[in-house]
């Protein structure tokens, strides 16, 4: 079972994964209103003056039945073209109207933070084995972690390394974070957060959540745990993909 971690001890190690490497993403998956969108502000906050792109799934779900549709935007138009070293899009959905809207470039390189349920939509490529890449920490999503590969900030850069060896050329590491919380704390921290709007959706959405997990385990491929029950940083403000 992978480590499980404070929100703010969480932060520190992931934003310490970011600043050791040029191009590196962390995803974060877990229900609603476990602490996702805080615990990126948080990775965010800790990294300082590092320029560190953030993309929330909220900003692409097409509407309250669209968590399948966002893995999807995930998998196939952010995190795929990444992993082959190009550049990704998606495009923005507009709630307030309930229809599409503009579309965004994401870039093929550099650091980013994802977050949202179901953003753990499916393993990366393995490397292949012909070219001499073992299976190692770029492709974490196909295995089952006993330990968290995130670095302790006092113990340097390992994971550089590590990935480094593990991955094709083109493909940045990525460090997959889980979160859990009871679900009476995340119930009413998701619609308080969202003032009474979120109140008529809850039981939709928690269906295509539970959908979600049945048929892709996704805690299975976490490299580390978060419990969204203890206490966040405080947040910070940053520019997001897609806002």
């Amino acid at each position: 079972m992978a480590e499980r971690l404070a929100p703010a001890v969480a932060a520190r190690r992931l934003a310490a994964f970011l600043r050791s490497l040029p191009s590196a993403t962390v995803v974060v998956d877990g229900p609603s209103g476990v602490g996702k969108s805080s615990l990126a502000d948080a990775i965010v906050a800790a990294a300082g003056s590092l320029p560190v792109d953030v993309l929330r799934l909220d900003a692409v779900y097409p509407g309250w039945d669209g968590l399948a549709a966002g893995s999807r935007v995930v998998r196939d138009g952010v995190l795929g073209p990444r992993a082959r070293g190009e550049a990704g899009s998606l495009r923005r959905w507009d709630w307030a109207h309930d229809r599409p809207a503009e579309s965004h470039l994401v870039r093929p390189a550099g650091r980013l933070v994802v977050e949202g349920c179901g953003a753990f939509a499916r393993p990366l490529p393995l490397p292949d084995p012909s070219k001499g890449c073992a299976p190692g920490a770029g492709s974490a999503g196909n295995r089952r972690v006993s330990a968290s590969p995130v670095p302790d900030p006092s113990k340097g850069c390992a994971l550089a390394a590590e990935c480094a060896g593990n991955r094709r050329v083109s493909e940045p590491p990525v460090v997959r974070v889980w979160m859990v919380a009871g679900e009476d704390a995340r119930r009413r921290r998701a619609l308080e957060r969202d003032h009474g709007g979120f109140d008529p959706f809850w039981d939709t959405w928690e269906r295509q959540w539970r959908a979600y997990v049945s048929a892709a385990a996704p805690a299975h491929r976490a490299d580390l745990v978060v419990d969204g029950a203890w206490p966040f940083p405080r947040r910070a403000s940053r520019t997001t993909v897609g806002s």
